[in-house]
């Protein structure tokens, strides 16, 4: 297990070195073009985030920043399973049916094939 560095006290704020931070959760005007993510020094005041720039000294990351109440679960092994020229099932209900009949069809093959093309798709969209 490694473990992260400690943040450095600067004045009366704390200075996180090397946050790896998904450019879709930044204002635009911070990400670093063509990143889907990207390593930033974020300065925290109290319980604010005062400032966030691009990471000064390169270095390992600091760890993984992201926005409060992230549920960042996803379900890869029903990553496109669904027929596209079927209507959409209607309710959460309906669509665990749905899928529990069509995981008869499913293979190891298959899965990995989705669950690759799933974790390139999220990557991608930071």
């Amino acid at each position: 297990m490694r473990l992260l560095p400690p943040p450095q006290r600067q004045g009366d704020a704390w200075l996180l070195r090397n946050q790896t931070i998904p450019a879709a959760v930044l204002d635009p005007a911070l990400r670093i073009t063509g990143a889907a993510e990207a390593s930033y020094d974020v300065h925290v005041r109290g319980d604010r985030i005062v400032g966030i720039a691009p990471a000064q000294a390169p270095g390992p990351s600091g760890g993984l920043l992201l926005p409060g109440l992230v549920d960042a679960h996803v379900h890869l092994d029903k990553t496109a399973t669904f027929d596209t020229r079927q209507p959409a099932p209607a309710g959460l209900m309906a669509a665990i049916s749905q899928s529990q009949a069509d995981r008869a069809r499913w293979s190891a093959d298959d899965i990995a094939r989705r669950v690759e093309w799933g974790l390139q798709r999220a990557w991608s969209h930071g």
